[in-house]
């Protein structure tokens, strides 16, 4: 390949934004805002509908392992359309149901389909493609999610309004299809040898001679004290930065703060959780991963505990500025880790593992802080808690890294 010529790992970084724009982004970021419409229209009670994000979560969790497997062989593509053609279709029969169960067995094929176009399967390719610049690059990509979200959100609220919430499906599905089409099936590239090429950064590049892929198998890494505390810490963190996200305009406004001081507060939140992503992904580049991952955790141990002080205005976005930082962090620094840690020759199969954690913390975190409010009337305990809990995944990546100080090199 020519020096002149740009590497088609950038082709692939786009296909990573958009992809993560559509699944993340476009069909899970907006789901939200149907939960008000289609409640009232079909007379379901609002946990009731939400249940269908737990469904989906669920069976993702249970699926991602066997597609972490399939992410390292030359069937990934094949995957990712597959899935990307299942999660496009959801969306529009969302829009067909009438019935409580309708709407769960979709959310349940959703759950199959999802992680096939998610941050683990994107998290992968770009480890594959990049050598120099691999956290910045994973961070940009995951953007995707945040800011097709933070476009689409408003764009479907308002249709909603206007043309009903079966409207606001079809809308979805048709966007999530026009942004999977030409980055799942047409740019998409599994490993940079499939075009005779080597990852971006790599010297053997030049002459398309790829480096060999060197690492532990899952099986090694299971056996390991760095990744189970990794993975605890990934737990705690996510569980951390979820509960305060999903219950942070209940709070502000029971402490008295305007309609627009808490919808504001929750777009804070969303920037700068995008800003976190990218922000981190250079952090993890420049420092490493033990200085990354620490002060990605000190941010989320601050966080909840300067939100006890959220009745005075700048504490209140100052506190989830912060949040928003570390839970950006917090969606690259497994990829940048697991990769450090164990190598790329099993890359995928292990980092599906490592993610697990970190969906089963997005599912107790909101629930968690819920239910000390429904306990307490006050959700002072709640941010509490989440402060020491944040202070003990510093612990917890402190521990992996000195445990994978002193691990064997692997082959």
């Amino acid at each position: 390949m020519s020096k002149s010529k740009i590497h088609y790992a950038w082709v692939i970084l786009i296909a990573g934004i958009l992809i993560a724009g559509a699944g993340q982004g476009v069909i899970l970021n907006t789901f939200n805002a149907f939960v008000k419409p289609v409640t009232l229209d079909l007379g379901f009670s609002r946990a009731e509908f939400t249940l269908c994000s737990s469904i989906s979560l669920i069976v993702g969790v249970l699926t991602l392992p066997y597609l972490g497997k399939l992410f390292q062989t030359s069937r990934l593509k094949l995957v990712v359309c597959a899935c990307a053609i299942v999660a496009s279709l959801v969306p529009l029969g969302y829009a067909l149901c009438g019935s409580l169960w309708q709407f769960y067995a979709l959310s349940a094929v959703l759950g199959l389909a999802v992680n096939g176009v998610g941050l683990t399967m994107i998290g992968s390719v770009i480890t594959n493609w990049f050598n120099r610049k691999r956290g910045l690059v994973t961070g940009i990509a995951f953007a995707g999610s945040g800011l097709f979200g933070a476009v689409m959100l408003p764009i479907v609220t308002s249709l909603i309004e206007a043309s009903g919430w079966r409207f606001g499906f079809t809308v979805i599905a048709a966007t999530a299809a026009v942004l999977f089409v030409p980055s799942a099936f047409f740019m998409l590239r599994a490993t940079p040898q499939e075009m005779g090429l080597a990852p971006y950064g790599d010297s053997a590049g030049q002459t398309g001679e790829p480096a060999a892929q060197n690492g532990m198998t899952r099986a090694q890494a299971l056996r390991t004290p760095a990744l189970w505390t990794c993975m605890v810490g990934l737990f705690l963190h996510t569980g951390v930065c979820i509960a305060i996200n999903a219950n942070c305009v209940a709070y502000l406004s029971d402490l008295g703060h305007s309609a627009q001081v808490t919808g504001l507060v929750a777009s804070v939140v969303l920037i700068f959780l995008t800003i976190g992503k990218i922000g981190f992904g250079e952090v993890f580049d420049r420092l490493g991963d033990l200085k990354g991952a620490l002060l990605m955790t000190v941010m989320v141990t601050a966080a909840p505990l300067l939100f006890l002080l959220a009745r005075n205005t700048f504490f209140a976005f100052f506190s989830v500025a912060l949040l928003g930082l570390a839970g950006g962090g917090g969606s690259v620094v497994a990829s940048h880790i697991i990769a450090s840690y164990f190598g790329r020759k099993n890359f995928a199969s292990i980092f599906a593992i490592a993610m697990i954690p970190g969906q089963l913390g997005s599912a107790i975190g909101p629930v968690f802080a819920a239910w000390i409010f429904d306990l307490f009337d006050s959700y002072t305990v709640a941010w509490v808690l989440c402060g020491v809990f944040g202070a003990v995944s510093i612990a917890l990546f402190i521990l992996s890294a000195l445990s994978a100080r002193k691990m064997p090199k692997y082959d």
